[in-house]
């Protein structure tokens, strides 16, 4: 396990500035452009078949969502995938409401066996589905069933061979054997859609960043992700301008903010 310093990783972000390769949905892309933005990356928002493969070569990490599925970004993202495991750079897979039909359940497990993928940034409810477990029609509540959410975790790991992080009242990020909870966020950013998806395309900044731990990249992410969104909550009216500070917040969070705010904890 690594002593992370969540401030230092967000600092390499802004450094490096990553670009990030986003098909994704569209109620979402605006916000997750933004985001990265804010965050000091660079974002591609392409899901054209003629382009995709291309726009992956030139990215630093890819971002596979779910959200707005249909068969001509299935195309996309295989080719995408393809070119991201060609390039050798993290792919982040978020399986949005995998498990609401056999379409997207199908289109989920077939890209997962036929492509790696680095990071699968997801609820429990989603991650349940990805490994046969049953559970809620609305998903599992991390924060109501901690040692159930982790289990789930782990075993995502170990059957995929890759980081999972797991986001709910508190985030679960691991690798199977190296395992770090997050406890920053607020429930408000539950009200705002597309919150989870974009936590996905700053975990994919994180990941270009700082490639030679995964695991590690990931929990920071959602810490500091999280740390901003628990920070601009308080003053929030509501989830509309949750969103606008939110972004403000990923953009202007001071260095002792960071260190000070961050609640990350190593498990065993």
């Amino acid at each position: 396990m690594i002593m992370i310093s969540v401030a230092d990783m967000a600092a390499a972000v802004r450094r490096r500035n990553p670009l990030v390769h986003n098909i994704t949905n569209y109620v979402a892309a605006p916000f997750q452009a933004n985001a990265l933005s804010a965050v000091g990356a660079s974002p591609i928002m392409a899901d054209a078949v003629e382009e995709a493969a291309e726009m992956t070569g030139l990215a630093d990490a890819l971002v596979i969502n779910l959200g707005t599925l249909n068969r001509y970004t299935i195309a996309a993202m295989q080719l995408s995938m393809q070119a991201a495991a060609d390039k050798g750079i993290p792919v982040v897979f978020d399986p949005v409401g995998v498990g609401a039909t056999a379409f997207r359940r199908e289109t989920a497990l077939s890209l997962l066996a036929q492509y790696p993928v680095n990071i699968i940034r997801a609820n429990a409810g989603e991650i349940a589905e990805l490994i046969g477990v049953a559970h809620q029609n609305k998903g599992i509540d991390a924060g109501s069933a901690p040692k159930q959410a982790l289990e789930l975790a782990r075993q995502a790991a170990e059957r995929y061979r890759c980081t999972i992080a797991m986001t709910g009242a508190t985030d679960y990020i691991t690798n199977g054997t190296e395992t770090y909870a997050c406890r920053n966020g607020h429930p408000m950013m539950a009200a705002l859609v597309g919150t989870g998806c974009t936590s996905s395309s700053v975990t994919a900044a994180f990941a270009a960043t700082h490639p030679e731990n995964l695991t590690a990249a990931a929990a920071a992410a959602l810490a500091y992700y999280g740390l901003c969104g628990q920070t601009t909550a308080a003053a929030a009216r509501g989830p509309g301008s949750l969103q606008a500070e939110l972004l403000d917040a990923l953009y202007t969070l001071p260095e002792s903010a960071i260190r000070q705010g961050c609640l990350l904890e190593a498990l065993s």
